[in-house]
């Protein structure tokens, strides 16, 4: 009759959807991706060693690529500082010469740890010009890690910016960083 056709007064109960997975295999970057993705403890060098058969060449390709999320790309800048190579020492001094004022702030200061990590007195000219940078976040990064550079040029680049620098919170900042140095190494401060 006619009435079927008329809804019952209990609520309809909606069919759930069925989601179907295919297994697929994904390829090594895509793996190292998925590593830099993990919203867990950060990867060890073991953890890519065993993903990847040359996991330097993912994580530089997955730097290199714009269309992947920057926290994933900073990621992999940290990643990066795993394999010290002249190579990989290339590719993050490019990285900071290239990088501009509009330039993401933590994309930069993740380049700025990897580089000051792994090259160490070689990465202290490129660390010392974001001294200057118009971002606070970045140039507190820079004091810091010039700070943990122990020899006499990061120790030099501190002092001359300690006499132009008009901020107090950045002034005491590097007297901060200053001190570190002088605790590693009594001979500079004398």
């Amino acid at each position: 009759n006619g009435d079927d056709n008329l809804q019952s007064s209990e609520p309809r109960r909606r069919q759930p959807r069925k989601r179907e997975l295919k297994n697929r295999e994904f390829d090594e970057c895509e793996k190292i991706r998925l590593l830099l993705c993990a919203h867990c403890e950060f990867p060890s060098k073991e953890d890519f060693v065993t993903t990847s058969s040359d996991p330097e060449s993912c994580i530089k390709s997955i730097i290199a690529d714009d269309t992947v999320l920057v926290s994933v790309r900073e990621r992999g800048l940290t990643a990066l500082a795993y394999f010290d190579s002249s190579e990989n020492r290339t590719s993050l001094k490019q990285a900071l010469e290239d990088a501009n004022e509009s330039d993401d702030r933590f994309f930069v200061i993740y380049a700025i740890v990897a580089y000051s990590n792994i090259a160490q007195e070689e990465a202290v000219p490129i660390v010392q010009k974001f001294l200057q940078h118009k971002d606070d976040f970045v140039r507190l990064t820079a004091i810091r890690r010039l700070g943990k550079i122990y020899g006499k040029e990061a120790y030099q680049a501190l002092k001359k910016q300690y006499q132009i620098e008009e901020n107090r919170f950045f002034k005491q900042k590097i007297e901060d960083a200053l001190a570190e140095q002088c605790k590693k190494n009594r001979s500079l401060c004398r």
